[in-house]
């Protein structure tokens, strides 16, 4: 892939506020990397919009102030388009202005503070569209040249004679509609509006130029037209797609080809984010391309033939959103499509580290860029260095799939810095939903740092007698509600004072009682914390972390709805407490009779035993309960009845 050059985004004052929009631009670097990607420069008005595209001009070209600007009207683009080439020999933007006196002075203020002091100003249009206030004004402080004819097309020829064209190659419009002509303002060659049929002046162009140029088709740049420009100049070449948009890439194709870093995205349903962003454009060396958020699908295919990696957007979310502008710029790969196929790629995790160590992608391998995305700097060397090791230690024809949380940030940054690395952006891919979708999609493939049970697999235990349950929560909260049979090793004091004791002696007690040979099943409030710190005090006293697992969410995966919470979602019949009875006797595991009758009448998990005299137990008893008589016999006796019911039961 050739870099001719490269691109750096600049924040204008991390977030520069105008007009209540978050502005964000280019600005060239020879040996810079890309700090952000995508960037969207979004107004509050078409006219605010076109001094943020100036803005990023200026930056663009590496000046402070620039030698010329160019002003045209902002409620209709004939003008300003075809002040895209003028813009061009100059240097310079191109500024909208409305008629209203507020548009003005926010205009005359711009011009102010960002033209050079023996600077000029060229007004496109006549005084019925940008008005003698507006130029008198303009004229306090600085030089100013009209360039106007009688209409559209006459006004055209006059910024094309300013502009000095001769022999230049010709890109002709209709004058009569604005896609075509927004679509190459990009290209850097002098546009020339037509209607039925050629002037004379036209003409005079036409047969000098190098090449001429038709786009769109012969419902808009006519047939008879055609047959003009091709009488006076052999070299005539039209090109035309099914729509606006598809025009719009074909011209792309024709004079950017597939060797771009960057594209610059316009609304296709109208003109005004559009019209100054031609300049723009050619500064940055990037095909303008119309789209909108619902039909995008000639610009992603555009892109996709191509090597661009970077993006400037035109306009507001409302037009082109940014689910569209990822959609276009980045490659993605389904789920389903990496399960499939997922010995072609290597799979890159590039969340944070601890959270890759914490669970990842079965085969996965971790660089983590929330150093970039956290500062919105993908020049940070920490994430380069990450990404670096994992593209230096494989071939250059590589395919990569990039998994971050959800399909996006994390992504994104990655992307821009293995395109910068030297990567084939071709083989750079996105898993469609990040790492979410895929433990939702194919939990069973997902490697935990713990490993998890869900409340099913737990309930199934609660007879088991080689699974010891252990609430690692608070006393308190134990004491209050936990899952039968549930023994507690409050780990409190290491999560909330990071303080070893008395959590580790909690925990060992536990163990000395059951032993280290056990399968302990962890449980916490959610799954997370808790469960955490009792899985690796329970690997320190000897316990296999084979034989360790944690409560979590219903696909045995990390969740913030795991331990008591999923436990109480699915069994919350099956909850018991601490208590003290009537007699003063403590009690671990208290059931009320709503809960237990749940249970007799349901899954007989537990086994009643009734401890009354024989004949109470005979008078009437809990469906099922079998008798081990410890009222009014001897001590012997009651021993002997517990462990006759033990060796039945």
């Amino acid at each position: 892939m050739k870099k001719a050059k490269k691109l750096i985004v600049t924040l204008l004052a991390a977030c520069m506020m105008i007009a209540g929009a978050s502005v964000s631009a280019f600005a060239m670097g020879t040996d810079s990397l890309v700090k952000f990607t995508p960037a969207r420069l979004d107004g509050a008005t078409r006219y605010q919009t076109s001094f943020m595209i100036a803005d990023a001009l200026k930056d663009t070209l590496g000046v402070d102030a620039f030698d010329n600007i160019i002003v045209a009207y902002g409620g209709n683009y004939p003008d300003a388009l075809s002040g895209g080439y003028l813009a061009k020999v100059k240097n310079a933007p191109v500024i909208i202005v409305d008629k209203k006196t507020t548009s003005e002075n926010d205009v005359v203020k711009y011009i102010q503070n960002n033209l050079k002091e023996d600077g000029t100003v060229y007004i496109l249009g006549d005084v019925g569209v940008v008005t003698k206030r507006f130029e008198k004004a303009v004229k306090s402080f600085a030089s100013v040249e009209r360039i106007a004819g009688a209409t559209r097309y006459a006004t055209n020829i006059e910024i094309l004679k300013a502009a000095k064209v001769t022999d230049e190659e010709l890109i002709i419009c209709t004058g009569n509609g604005y896609a075509d002509s927004l679509s190459a303002s990009a290209i850097g060659r002098p546009i020339l509006l037509v209607n039925k049929t050629l002037t004379a002046e036209q003409k005079a162009l036409v047969s000098k130029a190098k090449k001429a140029y038709l786009i769109g088709g012969s419902d808009v740049v006519s047939t008879t037209i055609e047959k003009q420009v091709k009488a006076l100049n052999s070299n005539t070449k039209r090109i035309a797609g099914a729509t606006r948009y598809s025009t719009s890439t074909l011209v792309a194709q024709e004079f950017f080809g597939d060797d771009i870093e960057a594209i610059t995205l316009a609304y296709g349903k109208n003109f005004p984010d559009g019209l100054s962003g031609g300049p723009l454009a050619m500064a940055l060396d990037a095909p303008l391309v119309l789209t909108e958020k619902a039909n995008y699908k000639d610009a992603k295919a555009y892109r996709e033939g191509t090597d661009a990696y970077l993006c400037m957007t035109l306009g507001s979310t409302d037009l082109i959103s940014d689910a569209a502008v990822f959609d276009i710029m980045y490659n993605y790969i389904t789920t389903k499509e990496l399960k499939a196929d997922a010995s072609n790629y290597v799979v890159v995790d590039v969340r944070k580290l601890a959270d890759f160590e914490a669970s990842h992608i079965r085969g996965s391998v971790s660089a983590d860029v929330d150093a970039a995305v956290a500062a919105s700097d993908n020049t940070n060397a920490t994430a380069i260095a990450n990404i670096k090791k994992i593209v230096d230690a494989n071939d250059a024809d590589t395919k990569y799939v990039l998994v971050c949380y959800s399909g996006n940030k994390y992504a994104r940054a990655a992307t821009t810095i293995m395109a910068e690395l030297g990567v084939d952006p071709a083989n750079i891919l996105t898993l469609k939903g990040g790492f979410a979708q895929w433990t939702k999609d194919y939990p069973t493939d997902v490697v935990f740092e713990y490993q998890y049970v869900n409340a099913d697999d737990v309930f199934a235990a609660l007879t088991d007698k080689d699974v010891v349950i252990l609430d690692s929560r608070k006393a308190a909260d134990y004491k209050t509600a936990h899952i039968p049979g549930a023994v507690n090793a409050d780990c409190d004091s290491i999560v909330s004072n990071n303080e070893e004791e008395p959590a580790t002696t909690n925990i060992a007690n536990v163990v000395t009682k059951y032993g280290t040979d056990k399968t302990y099943f962890v449980v916490c409030y959610s799954g997370n914390r808790y469960a955490k710190a009792a899985t690796d005090i329970l690997e320190s006293k000897g316990v296999n972390k084979d034989n360790i697992h944690t409560l979590g969410g219903d696909n045995r995966a990390v969740s913030s709805n795991g331990g008591m919470k999923a436990w109480n979602a699915k069994y919350p019949n099956y909850v018991v407490k601490s208590y003290t009875s009537t007699g003063g006797y403590d009690f671990m595991n208290g059931i009320t009779a709503a809960n237990l009758k749940v249970d007799v009448e349901g899954k007989k998990v537990f086994t009643v035993v009734d401890l009354r005299t024989a004949d109470l137990y005979s008078a009437g008893h809990i469906p099922g309960a079998v008798s081990a008589v410890q009222r009014d016999v001897t001590a012997d006796e009651a021993k002997a009845n517990l462990q006759t019911m033990l060796t039945k039961n």
